[in-house]
């Protein structure tokens, strides 16, 4: 698979839902109480955005004569029977919006917006067996401010990950023009199957989509209609524990099928291990809601990677390849078989592990990993390029920095090299516009990041640094990949505030053009897709490499300048001549860069 720029989509997020000022024509309106505001007064005001109709639980807002009210004993009630029923009877989408004083989570509602709501308002009587937890919420501060993520426990302190926003396979569909005009060639997806949280880590069931995104029949549309542009999709493959809450441990009994947690009978039951059935199992990093299954198991390993199992499944469903959810944590054996049921129905499909250290001398669980030695994995993401960016911009030792680059490229296979994931911020990291511009996390808690936000001063000389470390992502061996929204401008500290709603409409546009013309830079230089690497000067606040490939004739000089001082850097004679794709051409021996500039030098056909 040829790939030139990646970008990586965190589902939920890159689109926002509405509330009760901008309804979409025939949606519904709930009106849901709030310590700070009465629900019931909006629904004449969401009436005239062109809702349907508003269900009240107080009489007195209702326009006497005007059927479109609809008048409950709970409102609260209504919505958790719409949305269980929704979700889980019809397979469509179901978006609430909630409200919070900072301290609670879901309890203050304001509305849902339920789409084809109308076709279901005249069965309330069915619904009574389909009472749940509205699924899909977002948050909403009492100023009914849009898109602002607020975290916190439920009444029983517990996190649920229970704030949806909206995003969905349609969505994307309708933004790929978008992402080809970035440059973008394949599209990296967070996990699409059915789970119960907002992440997905959790599956539930890995032979559907999650009902919130769409179908698989959507699924289908969007990879056919990525192909149309030149645009891959890769999966990520959660194989190293499923969710509590799921067709196959079962915990809650949810599904009709008969689950591990359930009985020792279970089909299911060996893929996990049990320390005291049932309540005492194994599961990651101690969470109670993520049990591991034992991936030697023979159904389990069959299920995932056997003819017509997940694996291919997806694949011949129009997926391109897999993103492995910690490698590390898969064994070898089964390792090995993903790839060759990968290959048996796609040979063109990559394998990519979630891989933090050097790929090619890791050591997991008192085993050296043979993850690019052929038959496993066919790159990895690359963290240490991010941590050698990141490090030079932020003051370290900038010959150090260029020495964790040129060590990865000594230790990894070519291969391997061409198609390394460079990121320099995913789900799991900050934002790297606060990295770069904001201040140190050092340890603070989720209330801090929360209300932190970059000053006008902090955001420009971060702005600043991001076109560098941007500039550098797309230039070093490997394949670039975006974290949506970084080339928008977003910010945020960790999870859940790296993962906010895609700001439509409200981009940052120079920005955003700056990643264009990058990714139209990686098109027309093959020099960078297979092009070797070799240090040029890393010293006095500038990093300097040079990307050659003998093959095509060509030659790329990339330079940055991390300070607000000017520099000027002296150069050998094979560059006067070279001309400037991006910064200053050298004149009289001398390439000056600018504070916080670069230059990108061009030689050859």
């Amino acid at each position: 698979m040829k790939l030139s720029a990646l970008y990586q989509i965190f589902l939920d997020c890159q689109s926002v839902t509405t509330d009760s000022r901008n309804c979409p024509d025939g949606s519904l309106f709930i009106a849901l109480k709030g310590e700070s505001f009465n629900g019931n007064a909006f629904a004449g005001k969401a009436l005239e955005d062109g809702c349907a109709f508003a269900i009240i639980d107080e009489a007195q807002y209702a326009i006497e004569g005007d059927r479109r009210y609809i008048l409950v004993n709970d409102c609260l009630q209504t919505l958790q029977q719409l949305a269980n029923y929704h979700r889980r009877q019809l397979g469509t989408r179901v978006i609430g919006i909630t409200g919070t004083n900072g301290k609670t989570t879901t309890k203050e509602l304001i509305s849902a917006v339920l789409s084809q709501t109308h076709n279901i308002l005249y069965t309330q009587g069915n619904l009574n067996n389909h009472i749940g937890v509205p699924t899909t919420l977002l948050r909403l501060k009492p100023e009914h401010d849009l898109a602002v993520i607020e975290m916190g426990a439920n009444h029983q302190g517990e996190i649920t990950n229970s704030d949806y926003f909206g995003g969905d396979l349609e969505g994307i569909i309708q933004k790929l023009d978008y992402l080809q005009s970035l440059g973008i060639t394949c599209i990296y997806l967070n996990p699409i199957f059915e789970a119960h949280s907002n992440h997905r880590y959790d599956t539930a069931d890995y032979t559907k989509v999650d009902p919130l995104l769409g179908t698989k029949e959507d699924f289908k549309r969007l990879c056919k209609e990525a192909n149309k542009r030149g645009i891959h999709i890769m999966l990520d493959g959660v194989f190293n524990h499923t969710g509590s809450d799921s067709i196959y441990f079962n915990r809650k009994g949810r599904y009709q099928t008969l689950g591990a947690y359930q009985s020792q009978e279970s089909p299911y039951y060996d893929w996990y291990q049990f320390y005291q059935w049932p309540e005492q199992y194994a599961c990651w990093w101690n969470f109670e809601t993520l049990p591991n299954v034992n991936e030697t198991n023979e159904t389990y390993n069959a299920y995932i990677n056997g003819t017509d199992g997940v694996i291919q499944t997806w694949l011949k469903a129009g997926a391109d390849g897999w993103r492995l959810d910690v490698a590390d944590e898969l064994p070898d054996l089964f390792l090995d078989d993903i790839t060759k049921a990968a290959k048996q129905v796609k040979p063109t499909s990559m394998i990519l592990g979630e891989v933090w250290e050097d790929a090619s001398n890791k050591m997991a669980y008192g085993q050296r990993r043979r993850y690019l030695l052929g038959k496993q994995l066919d790159s990895v993401m690359n963290y240490p390029f991010r941590e050698a960016i990141i490090g030079f911009l932020t003051g370290k030792n900038p010959a150090e920095m260029m020495e964790l680059i040129m060590t990865v490229l000594e230790h990894y296979p070519p291969s391997a090299i061409h198609l390394l994931m460079n990121h320099i911020g995913t789900h799991d990291t900050e934002r790297i516009l606060t990295v770069l511009g904001g201040e140190p996390l050092n340890g603070r808690d989720r209330e801090w990041q929360s209300r932190t936000k970059l000053s006008q001063e902090q955001r420009s000389r971060g702005l600043s640094l991001l076109k560098l470390a941007s500039l550098m992502q797309y230039t070093l061996p490997g394949i670039p990949c975006i974290y949506y929204g970084d080339e928008a401008g977003m910010e945020g500290y960790r999870d859940p505030f790296n993962r906010g709603c895609f700001p439509w409409g409200h981009e940052d546009a120079e920005l955003v053009n700056w990643y264009r013309s990058l990714g139209k830079i990686r098109h027309s230089c093959e020099v960078l897709k297979q092009g070797t690497l070799e240090p040029y000067y890393a010293d006095d606040d500038c990093f300097v490499y040079v990307r050659s490939d003998k093959a095509v004739g060509q030659k790329l000089l990339v330079a940055v300048n991390r300070t607000a001082q000017r520099k000027q850097l002296c150069m050998v004679q094979e560059w006067e001549t070279a001309s400037a794709l991006l910064g200053k051409a050298v004149w009289n021996g001398t390439l000056t860069l600018e504070p916080y500039g670069y230059a990108l030098l061009f030689s050859g056909k």
